[in-house]
């Protein structure tokens, strides 16, 4: 888990500096190592977004909903 929570941190930070495509590579690093986190995939689904990959966005933003149907 704390490597994962590394690739996230890492992630986020790229996502922060717009460096969309090396922070959906990190998340999806992330989530090799811990792939019930819903945070990574409403992320990654962000990031999708951002890049007009509408959907992977979909795709992403539904695995989350479906991982934690609280978390909107």
């Amino acid at each position: 888990m704390a490597k994962s929570e590394e690739f996230k941190a890492k992630a986020n930070k790229c996502f922060a500096d717009n460096q969309l495509k090396e922070a959906i590579e990190l998340y999806i690093s992330a989530l090799e190592l811990n792939p019930s986190n819903h945070i990574l995939y409403a992320n990654r689904a962000f990031c999708h977004i951002k890049l007009e990959n509408y959907g992977s966005a979909i795709l992403d933003a539904s695995e989350a909903i479906r991982r934690e149907p609280s978390y909107i």
